[in-house]
């Protein structure tokens, strides 16, 4: 009977053999154990510095915001001449663009020295613009306050109005020559129930335009 115990015990004490070489099936069982561990402590210390480099192409990706003061002269007409544009006009604003959306505020207006109109309006507009690189088009519309006054320089019954309501809209379309600086056409109207007026000037751009 000792014997025989012996004989049964000796395989929980048998040593490694030679050369530290474990046995199969320790080496199996390990190996599935540290191939999806190790694989989830690789995608663990991976993940987070992933992400500035995301972070990096996605800004670098993401076009500037711009912005431009715009000024100009050209010619005009107010409601009722019979003239056309015989008008001077002027106009004076300020743009900000983030992606194709853009919002404006202007100052434009008309003076008919043939007719003696003189009339303007002040708007906040809001609207859409291209992004290409080297030009510019844009549309806006918003409310205008408008004013100004009406007849013949000589006239005793010039009118005045002033605070009038209308709809301002703005057309916007340019080169950039010289990086900062861009050169381009520039409509305005103002549609409102007592005096409407439009005008078309030759306008310079200023400003963050690329």
């Amino acid at each position: 009977m000792p014997t025989i115990i012996r004989m049964a015990r000796e395989p929980q004490g048998r040593t490694p053999p030679a050369g530290g070489h474990r046995p199969i099936h320790a080496v199996r069982a390990r190996s599935r154990w540290t191939g999806p561990l190790g694989l989830g402590v690789l995608l663990a210390v991976l993940g987070p510095a992933g992400s500035p480099l995301r972070g990096q192409s996605e800004t670098a990706s993401r076009p500037r915001d711009r912005y431009w003061i715009n000024g100009g002269l050209g010619f005009g007409r107010s409601q009722g001449s019979t003239l056309g544009f015989t008008g001077i006009a002027g106009n004076l604003s300020a743009s900000y663009q983030s992606g194709a959306k853009l919002l404006s505020v202007r100052t434009a207006g008309v003076w008919e020295f043939l007719g003696g109109d003189a009339v303007g309006d002040v708007a906040l507009l809001v609207g859409l613009a291209t992004r290409q690189n080297g030009a510019h088009a844009s549309l806006a519309l918003g409310p205008g306050i408008a004013g100004g006054e009406m007849g013949g320089w000589l006239s005793e019954s010039r009118t005045r109005f002033s605070s009038t309501l209308g709809l301002a809209v703005q057309v916007q379309g340019f080169g950039i020559a010289w990086g900062a600086l861009g050169l381009g056409l520039y409509g305005f109207a103002n549609f409102n129930a007592h005096h409407s007026f439009a005008g078309l000037t030759l306008a310079l751009q200023f400003g963050e335009l690329h």
